[in-house]
């Protein structure tokens, strides 16, 4: 900027100089022509330095019409700002600048090149862990609980039941339907509470082989007294035989898997068709619904179970999330219709955006310009408009020649 205003400087010094030495030569064309030229380069440069200084400040002193930007600071922020808000950034021109784009390639980009996808996945999974974190577990139990009380009161289990035995059939789950109920079953079997009930039923059963026989008595009794086989002892082998019959039925091919899928089949024939059974299903979910806070109870452990690792259920939400994501990213870039709707959506949030807020533009450019004091105001102008502002004084000067050298020409050749 310096260096066009010093070039504007010399040649407005450079046409003075030779106006005055070319002034005492008058007489003659040629001295009359420099000097013509020269004087009015040197008027036009000068009334252009005047000019383009007075835009900023005031030119030799004089107050009367100069210092223009500072004194009209007020006027100059109220036509910008009114010219963004109504000329430029209008409605309709920023929609007609939306539509040469294509947002769908703007936010694929941001997605999968630019780190938004990753930065998405995070942002949501620390937002899941905070929530699950800060969440109160005990009322949600109890939320969930009356949820549940109300849509189950309104569902027959037992068609249910069928229903979600027979899909699991059809859809390839009987080996795990079959694999579950097997786990569960030795589950049953090794729990520290079987060994007692085992223990009374054999208890049981010999009372009753016993009852009014003196050679099932003795026989029992030698039974104790040689192999120590009392009741509690007796639990204890047929415990061990139950769980190697279950570990055995848990070897694939083995044949009472079959049978197991057949009882299966009938068991979801039996809860459709024998009315008997709905009704005892019935009162066993109503004799369950009718304990007070039960469901919490049994919700509650469930839903701390899977907190009690910190970092599973962020692990968890982050390893969904990204799955979903990374899905939805590669059937989305491979519809077109999905990237057009995508472009409508997007020109749509913007249009309504800007029917609500577009007046605010132009209050958003004002308050940014009234930031400036006049003497900041005139500093920005000027140095955006400095080298062309200099320009016109070196046009000016320019312009002044060649007038002083037809002038000159047109009024020697006069009579």
């Amino acid at each position: 900027m310096a260096r066009m205003g010093s070039k504007a400087n010399w040649a407005l010094a450079a046409v003075t100089a030779g106006y005055f030495a070319s002034y005492p030569f008058g007489g003659t064309f040629t001295g009359g022509l420099v000097s013509s030229a020269c004087g009015a380069a040197m008027v036009g440069g000068l009334a252009d330095w005047f000019a383009v200084t007075a835009l900023f400040r005031r030119p030799l002193g004089i107050p009367w019409r100069t210092d223009i930007i500072a004194r009209n600071r007020d006027k100059i922020l109220d036509l910008i700002a009114t010219m963004v808000e109504r000329d430029l950034l209008t409605t309709s021109n920023i929609m007609a600048t939306l539509s040469r784009y294509d947002a769908a390639a703007v936010v694929r980009s941001y997605l999968s090149d630019g780190g938004g996808g990753e930065h998405i996945k995070e942002l949501l999974a620390t937002a899941g862990e905070e929530l699950l974190q800060r969440a109160d577990w005990p009322e949600l139990s109890r939320s969930l609980e009356i949820a549940l009380r109300r849509e189950a009161e309104q569902i027959e289990l037992a068609p249910l039941l069928a229903d979600a035995i027979e899909w699991s059939l059809r859809s390839g789950y009987g080996d795990k339907a079959v694999l579950f109920l097997l786990d569960e079953a030795r589950r049953l079997v090794n729990h520290q509470q079987s060994l007692p009930v085992l223990t009374g039923l054999i208890a049981a059963a010999r009372s009753v082989y016993e009852e009014g026989r003196g050679r099932r008595i003795l026989f029992n009794t030698l039974a104790d007294i040689f192999l120590n086989l009392t009741p509690s002892k007796a639990a204890i082998l047929v415990q061990q035989q139950l769980l190697l019959l279950l570990d055995e039925w848990r070897q694939p091919g083995h044949s009472i898997r079959e049978d197991i899928r057949d009882w299966l089949l009938a068991a979801a024939g039996s809860l459709r068709n024998d009315e008997s059974l709905q009704a005892g299903i019935e009162a066993w979910k109503k004799e369950y619904l009718a304990k007070p806070g039960y469901l919490q109870q049994q919700l509650l452990p469930i839903i701390r179970s899977c907190l009690a690792d910190s970092a599973a259920p962020a692990c968890r939400i982050r390893a969904a999330l990204g799955q979903w994501l990374d899905t939805w990213l590669a059937e989305w870039a491979g519809s077109r219709s999905r990237q057009r709707q995508t472009n409508m959506l997007c020109r749509q949030a913007v249009r309504r955006w800007l029917e609500i807020h577009q007046p605010e533009l132009g209050m958003l450019v004002r308050r940014r310009l009234e930031a400036l004091s006049p003497s900041e105001l005139s500093s920005f102008v000027a140095g955006r408009t400095y080298d062309d502002l200099q320009m016109i004084r070196i046009n000016g000067s320019v312009i002044g020649g060649l007038l002083g050298l037809v002038i000159h020409v047109v009024t020697w050749w006069l009579p």
